[in-house]
């Protein structure tokens, strides 16, 4: 019997490989001897999230530049590497003769997709935002089936004037963590997080109330500075000694957050990136993120309420749609804040937390 062969493609963040991840999972599950190919770009990232898993056999890597629309003189050298990405995979994919492709978005997913199309691959690719980016549109019309966790994704699936929304099913996102997980008890969670903490560092206890800022891998500038400039307020010395902290800080801050919070006298634990965040999730009282559709679905995983502040740029307003789509079904547990109110008054972070923190309602 010849051995099924998937290739998955997905980089560049977090949000899009976890996913792919759980879907390799799956996959093993239902064909335990087949082989899987990962394809992805070469940030520390990407390997880093790709390392020992047992379900990978290979992983394949592509040097891409990342497309900045400021920077349009970069494009010939993108369009350059897509080209050659193309050529190459053409290559793997008649040479490795994968039985399914599947891939979370991303702009390398493309000349991965076509290439694979053109031996007759079936593809599948997962748009996990409630509206598709400019990538998943541009893989509409290769794409064997589109999967959302989001029912309204459907109208949105058209590409240079035609309708792919035929395509386009409902799935469940892809969620990495079991049940099991989810029963995780506060008190547990806070005596795993304390063997991370060095003896020297105050201890989380199970009774204060516990806040978990949430950046990504990378930090939320916004979010650390709102912060620090609301708790930093001589006015919130009592606070700081009733609350704790579990602060995913991310790869570019500039501030020691351990030293930081040692002088605030805040019990906390701070990381760029952890295996073990359903502990994390466990050991939290309050949220605060950005809208990144798999945070919002771990979130209400969890049943946490959490204060969210969709990023907003020029070239995408996704997690906004995301954020408003997750309000419609759990109202209770999110709180959305606008990016721009929070930019002009950073301690409106600090007092809507507050007022969740303690059940305030005005």
């Amino acid at each position: 019997m010849k051995q099924k062969t998937l290739f998955a493609v997905a980089s560049g963040s977090g949000g899009h490989i976890i996913p792919a991840l759980v879907l390799i999972q799956q996959w093993k599950q239902d064909n335990p001897y087949g082989r899987v190919i990962f394809c992805t770009g070469t940030k520390k990232l990407d390997l880093l999230l790709l390392r020992d898993n047992p379900d990978i056999d290979k992983v394949i890597t592509f040097s891409l530049t990342q497309w900045n629309s400021k920077k349009f003189w970069k494009l010939p050298l993108l369009l350059l590497q897509l080209v050659q990405i193309f050529f190459k995979s053409l290559f793997i994919t008649i040479n490795y003769r994968p039985h399914t492709i599947i891939n979370t978005g991303g702009i390398l997913a493309i000349p991965l997709s076509y290439a694979a199309k053109c031996s007759s691959q079936a593809i599948y690719t997962y748009e996990l935002n409630v509206i598709p980016g400019k990538a998943v549109k541009a893989l509409l019309p290769c794409s064997t089936t589109i999967y959302s966790p989001f029912l309204a994704t459907k109208h949105h699936c058209q590409f240079l004037g035609k309708d792919f929304s035929h395509k386009c099913t409902y799935a469940p996102y892809p969620l990495r963590f079991t049940q099991k997980e989810q029963t995780i008890t506060k008190e547990d969670a806070v005596c795993t997080i304390n063997k991370l903490i060095p003896h020297s560092a105050l201890r989380l206890t199970a009774t204060k109330k516990t806040l978990f800022l949430l950046g990504g891998s990378q930090g939320s500038a916004l979010l650390n500075k709102a912060l620090l400039e609301y708790l930093s307020a001589p006015e919130q010395a009592e606070l700081c000694k009733e609350i704790q902290i579990i602060h995913q800080t991310g790869t570019h801050t500039t501030i020691d957050w351990k030293r930081w919070y040692q002088d605030k006298n805040i019990s906390a634990f701070t990381f760029s990136y952890h295996n073990d965040i359903a502990t994390l999730y466990a050991g939290a009282d309050l949220i605060i993120t950005r809208a990144g559709a798999g945070t919002l679905f771990e979130i209400a995983f969890f049943q946490k309420p959490c204060i969210v502040v969709p990023l907003q740029a020029t070239t995408t307003s996704h997690q906004i749609d995301n954020a408003k789509a997750m309000l419609e079904h759990y109202p209770t547990l999110i709180t959305i804040i606008d990016q721009n109110d929070v930019q002009h008054d950073p301690t409106l972070l600090g007092k809507t937390l507050y007022k969740k923190l303690y059940n305030h309602q005005n």
